[in-house]
């Protein structure tokens, strides 16, 4: 995976970042252009006229990633025990590479209902603390439905549409600059948990995110970046496509200290 260890000063390790030629991270250092890679095959493409708009990008500030990287690896001397522990500094994190003055919002526990005509419900609910086996009433009024921030239907909480909803950790949203509150777009997501124990849950919860986002109001002609954060490793997910012939994928296993440097192209490809 690009990945050799050796000693550092956090951990015990440090990690040399050797990029192949299918690497998701090579893909991420090149800045707008059409860059395409033989397995898997990937690509992304940069407004070039949009690039000649950007500001510098903002300075990370030395203190969110001194503690994200030191509070995560449960094998520092006191690890604190929550995932919560650490929210504060990935959100500064997010907010500072997508800033609210290029109409990015970032929303903590971000409610996500499943479309109302989507076929997704997991029947594994027990495994990820998530009840979502109820079958959706196709004869429910009209009086049950709603209309949530990314303009879709879906059920109401009333008629029990809160049984299928899932909250990401954080969730980058792309807001119209009018205030209409019906027309976001969802631009990435990132779920944080402090180590790898409970890697098969994790795991499970991410694809469920994905398969509810795939309906959702997504920029176009772009492919849908997650992140779910594993204490000091990240894994990078994909969702291609749009509806239901999107397809789910995990890439590849990051070092979490790398997961600015595939933020920022993120924000890039939205800045406009």
């Amino acid at each position: 995976m690009g990945i050799k260890a050796a000693r550092s000063q956090w951990r015990g390790i440090v990690y040399h970042y050797q990029p192949a030629d299918d690497d998701l991270a090579t893909l991420f250092l090149v800045r707008f252009f059409q860059v395409s890679f033989k397995e898997p095959k990937i690509s992304i493409k940069f407004d070039a006229m949009a690039a000649t708009q950007l500001p510098p990008p903002i300075p990370l500030p030395n203190w969110i990633r001194t503690r994200i990287m030191n509070e995560l690896p449960s094998d520092q001397p006191m690890p604190n025990r929550y995932e919560y522990s650490v929210y504060g500094a990935f959100n500064a994190l997010l907010t500072t590479i997508f800033p609210a003055e290029r109409n990015f919002s970032i929303a903590p526990q971000l409610l996500m209902r499943t479309n109302y005509d989507e076929d997704v419900r997991d029947t594994s609910a027990s495994s990820i603390d998530v009840n979502v086996s109820f079958m959706l009433n196709e004869e429910v009024l009209a009086a049950d439905m709603s209309t949530d921030n990314f303009g879709a239907l879906v059920e109401s909480r009333s008629a029990g549409a809160a049984q299928s909803a899932v909250i990401p950790d954080f969730s980058i949203v792309k807001v119209n600059a009018n205030g209409d509150v019906k027309s976001d777009s969802i631009v990435s997501m990132l779920e944080v948990k402090k180590d790898d124990q409970k890697l098969r849950q994790s795991e499970m919860k991410m694809h469920r995110y994905l398969q509810i986002a795939r309906a959702k109001s997504r920029p176009s002609g772009q492919i849908f970046w997650a992140f779910l954060v594993l204490g000091d490793t990240t894994q990078v997910w994909k969702l291609d496509g749009s509806g239901h012939n999107a397809r789910t994928r995990k890439m590849r296993t990051i070092i979490t200290d790398q997961l600015e440097s595939l933020l920022r192209p993120i924000a890039q490809s939205n800045w406009a």
